[in-house]
This record gives C-alpha cells, structure tokens and sequence, in this order.
C-alpha cells in the first residue's frame, strides 16, 4: 500500500470516535448539514455529486456534502464539512489553500497555535499532526500542488502495524 493511500486510510479510520465536544470554528461534530449551514458566517454551498465524489474516500461511510469560503488572516481557503453518512453527524472539516505559494506560511500559523507538530515527510508529501483537546488536526502538502489542513475527532490507539 503506498504511503499516501495509507495515509487516506488512516484519515478515514480516524473519524469514528465518539466525542462530541471541540471541533472547528462554529461547528460540533453532532452537528447537521443544516445545522453547519445555520451556524456558518459565510454562505454554505451543496457539494454536486461529482465534487462530493472527488472530496470524499470511496471506501469511509464519511462524504464531504458542503463547502463554505474561509479566511484566516490573510490565507484563503476552501472549507470543506464531511458527514458520516450512518448517523448525518459532521465528521470532519478540510480547510484547502487557494493560493499554495502560501504553504510554510500555513505550517508556520498552525505551529504557532498549535505548538510543534508531529512531522512526517515521504517523497511527494508531508504532513503535521497536531492534538488540541479532543480534536485532531493534520496537514498535509502534497508536492506543494494541493495543500489542506483537517480537523476530526481524535482518537488514541494505533491504527495500523505499518507506523501511522
């Protein structure tokens, strides 16, 4: 298995704790489409079928089904909200650069909030994991080409024998 799909795999595996305080922002994860859509600051757009396929892990029961424009300072984003589909609660928000020149920059504001990350760097990408309570945050450059930061519910055992 090749280290970017162990890592979409350890990213789905990771969305299926139990804990229903944190999340990102103005969310929870007990939280509906409809209630991300009430509480969100900007508008909230319904993700097509084709764009729910290509932001979500064929192989999780967790589909992005919305997406909301986020700023943060003066980095831009594209905010994803994915639902797992057994329960419609909000499992996961991905936050993807618009302008990925603005990467480091990126990595550095998340250490400053976050403190230092776990780093892992393998050929095309890297990633940094960061705990905040009881959330989990990951981000994740992909040959500085597509670069996101997501936030899920964390969990503590280890997820496969292969070191993730």
């Amino acid at each position: 298995m090749t280290s970017f799909r162990r890592f979409s795999v350890a990213i789905s595996l990771l969305l299926f704790s139990n804990s229903t305080t944190a999340a990102w922002q103005y969310t929870t994860w007990q939280m509906s489409p409809e209630d991300v859509k009430n509480a969100a600051p900007n508008a909230v757009y319904q993700l097509s079928d084709a764009e729910q396929t290509a932001k979500s892990d064929a192989s999780s029961p967790v589909r992005a089904l919305l997406r909301s424009a986020h700023k943060s300072g003066d980095l831009d984003f594209t905010a994803y909200f994915s639902f797992d589909t057994r329960t419609n609660h909000l499992s996961m928000v991905t936050l993807e650069l618009i302008d990925t020149q603005m990467a480091q920059r990126t990595l550095n504001e998340l250490t400053k909030k976050y403190g230092e990350p776990v780093e892992q760097k393998s050929g095309v990408f890297s990633s940094a994991v960061w705990h905040s309570g009881n959330d989990q945050i990951v981000y994740f450059n992909l040959n500085n080409e597509r670069i996101t930061i997501s936030y899920f519910q964390r969990i503590e055992e280890t997820l496969d024998n292969d070191g993730l």
